[in-house]
């Protein structure tokens, strides 16, 4: 199960290639509401602020966690094994 979480409108880059041609050109082009052929896109960063952040345990966290009560469990098991057999000795 996954939790959608709300992310704050941010602020980000595209980065696209052009070959054959400058900087000023593709502006002109874009300016003049036209568009440009043969554009790559090449990466993309955003940044954003979550509003609603919720710690996720590591896997191994969550084994390491399991085992330890496992562990936990039959040791006590095996304690009281032994204190129940003291007590039928003693009777």
């Amino acid at each position: 199960m996954s939790k959608v979480q709300n992310i704050n409108p941010g602020e980000g880059n595209l980065t696209f290639q052009v070959n054959n041609t400058n900087v000023a050109a593709v502006q002109q082009i874009l300016a003049e509401g036209g568009s440009v052929d043969d554009m790559t896109f090449s990466d993309a960063l955003f940044t954003g602020q979550n509003t609603n952040p919720t710690a996720i345990p590591e896997p191994l966290t969550i084994l390491g966690a399991g085992a330890a009560l496992g562990f936990g469990g039959f040791f006590k098991k095996k304690v009281n094994k032994g204190k129940s057999a003291k007590k039928t000795a003693k009777s």
